[in-house]
């Protein structure tokens, strides 16, 4: 129920409650005083009734039937008596007064009580024409000068007889109903009259509460510019200033929240809805976009970085078809990092080895096929899916160029979804690019200390780092480490008679074909000035022999071209192998050394298998 209803009814029922009240007290005070006036009239009359008996009967003029008649007839015609009736107590026997026509010899049921009790006995009846009965007892005493004892032998105290009255109380109903009309007229004018002062007072507070409640319930729709009149200068209309106020508040604060929500998202809430709740689904998705850098950051290493990336686009958007790719803006690749749906690119394959031909890297802008169809060229779902599909593709800037390019693949039906994430998926790139661009740089940092800058090839730091994985998986799997150790002959002189630049040609080509020459699996290390190590995983020693055979006839046959020298160099290489000839990896490399050596001692150009014989018993 609402406020003003209330009042309405609060006054109302006040209203009523009081004019019932104020009737019945009224009219119970009208007849309790009327019956109490009417009562003792009656008993006085009733006094000197019996006062004038008892004179009439000392004075002997009781038994002159016309005075007496007349007398007694003129009392029982007085205005407001309807019966008067004087009955003697028959059990005192014959009495001068008792043939009077107005004596009664026969009492009724009520004057029997009252002869028995002595108590005289009061009776309302009618309710239309009301009247009161009073029957009061005349007893015998003899107080005063005449009394009843000069007229009668009997003992003081006895009943001689009762005189009754009946009262016609009409006129005075009549009266007592003019009277309480006139005071109800009055107590329901003074109660109109308070009525109209509360709700002069009332209303005020009813229109302030109710446009207080509408301001509220705009409020919590997200609406703050609704605002409530003042329409009184006390309290009431402090509490709506205090509203608007309020208001006017959270308006402008929030409005100034969304601004710099949309100088980050370069969105804002849907017009026309929930101000304050879009705000805060903004604010909610900023907050975990914070914490999503803060999970990157403590991240190990960049393929961690982006596993996260691809399950918080699995979880926290809910896209299904995507792909993540890694730029290489100095080796001119795109690299798919992780591709999710129903083919294995959702592109040309030709942006892996061209990345001009991908819109995105090439313009560093967002790329999407919404509004206009074939946007990118290169954007090609594959014949296994049978629905047309749409792409948004977002750029990951680094130091100002490409690093990488987020692809969102969506069908018609999720369009309107794509569009409301795709400010909120901006956020999170542009948190996480710092720390992605941080991670390749200390990527390449490590990439640069466990490489050796001239050949490419792993150097001896990276050796030392992947050796725990390396000797792990070996014995996990329970094979061998082919372990060879090699070495230009005669590298010195190539320094000595052509130079260093020559002398860095032959290592370039040595090192292109150890890598051409095993599997990617394996492992080749620059160990050391013209010294090389290439570790074969899962390789038996016949296996190893064989492939280092390989490796020198390769070497030898190739002709190598510095400049205007052209020349040709040969290879010695020591066999070994983990764990068959030693449980230490160091010495196994140790072993293959001492092979190298005899390959060296044997004329050089050749290889040499490690035998027991070639390193005596605890020497090493």
């Amino acid at each position: 129920m609402k406020l003003r209803h209330k009042s309405n009814l609060f006054v109302t029922l006040l209203g009523v409650g009081m004019l019932v009240v104020i009737t019945g007290i009224s009219m119970y005070s009208f007849r309790h005083f009327s019956l109490q006036t009417a009562e003792h009239q009656a008993q006085k009359t009733a006094e000197i009734i019996r006062t004038f008996l008892t004179e009439a009967m000392a004075a002997g003029t009781m038994f002159d039937d016309e005075h007496r008649e007349q007398l007694l007839s003129r009392i029982a015609q007085t205005p407001g008596f309807s019966q008067l009736r004087i009955v003697r107590n028959s059990n005192l026997g014959q009495e001068p007064f008792s043939a009077a026509p107005i004596v009664s010899q026969q009492p009724d049921a009520i004057e029997q009580q009252v002869l028995a009790s002595a108590r005289a006995q009061t009776i309302l009846s009618g309710n239309l024409s009301p009247s009161l009965r009073v029957s009061i007892p005349y007893i015998a005493h003899n107080n005063g000068t005449p009394n009843c004892m000069e007229c009668h032998d009997v003992p003081e105290g006895t009943v001689l007889g009762v005189i009754t009255l009946e009262t016609d109380l009409s006129s005075m109903q009549a009266e007592a109903l003019t009277a309480n009309a006139g005071l109800i007229a009055a107590t329901l004018f003074f109660l109109l009259l308070a009525a109209w002062i509360i709700q002069r007072g009332v209303t005020p507070m009813i229109h302030t509460a109710e446009s207080v409640q509408t301001v509220l319930f705009r409020a919590e729709a997200g609406d703050f510019s609704s605002r409530s009149p003042v329409l009184s200068d006390d309290e009431t209309g402090s509490i709506a200033q205090g509203v608007n106020h309020l208001m006017e508040e959270l308006d402008q604060n929030i409005g100034r929240i969304e601004q710099q929500i949309v100088s980050l998202t370069g969105e804002g809430h849907a017009e026309g809805g929930d101000q304050l709740a879009g705000t805060v689904a903004l604010v909610d998705q900023l907050v975990e976009a914070q914490r999503f850098k803060r999970a990157i950051e403590e991240d190990e290493d960049l393929p961690e970085v982006y596993r996260r990336l691809h399950e918080m686009l699995e979880r926290d958007f809910d896209f299904s078809r995507f792909s993540i790719y890694e730029v290489d803006n100095v080796r001119g690749r795109i690299h798919p990092v992780s591709v999710n749906g129903c083919t294995e690119l959702w592109c040309d394959r030709a942006i892996l080895t061209t990345p001009q031909s991908c819109r995105a890297r090439r313009t560093g802008h967002t790329v999407e096929n919404l509004e206009i169809p074939h946007m990118c060229r290169s954007f090609a779902p594959g014949k296994d899916c049978d629905e047309t599909l749409y792409h948004v593709c977002l750029p990951m800037i680094l130091s100002g160029a490409v690093g990488g390019v987020i692809q969102l693949v969506f069908p018609e039906s999720e369009k309107e979804i794509v569009q409301r994430y795709v400010p909120f998926l901006k956020v999170y790139l542009r948190e996480a690019a710092p720390v992605i661009e941080t991670k390749r740089l200390m990527a390449g940092l490590k990439e640069t200390t466990l490489r050796d800058p001239m050949t490419g090839l792993h150097n001896r730091r990276s050796l030392e780092e992947y050796l725990d994985t390396l000797t792990a998986g070996i014995k996990r799997r329970g094979t061998q480490l082919g372990v060879l150790m090699c070495d230009v002959d005669f590298f010195k002189q190539v320094n000595d008679q052509h130079g260093h630049e020559v002398g860095d040609v032959v290592l370039k080509e040595l090192a292109k074909i150890l890598t051409e020459s095993v599997r990617a699996s394996d492992l080749v290390v620059r160990y050391g000035g013209e010294e090389f190590v290439v570790l074969l995983q899962d390789s038996n020693a016949e296996n190893s022999v064989m492939v280092a055979e390989k490796i020198r006839s390769k070497l030898e046959e190739h002709v190598m071209r510095a400049g205007t020298t052209t020349l040709k160099k040969t290879l010695s290489i020591g066999v070994a192998e983990y764990p068959g000839d030693t449980d230490a990896f160091w010495q196994a490399v140790k072993y293959a050394d001492v092979a190298l050596y005899q390959a060296k001692e044997g004329g050089r150009n050749r290889v040499v298998r490690f035998t027991p014989e070639m390193w005596p018993e605890g020497d090493y």
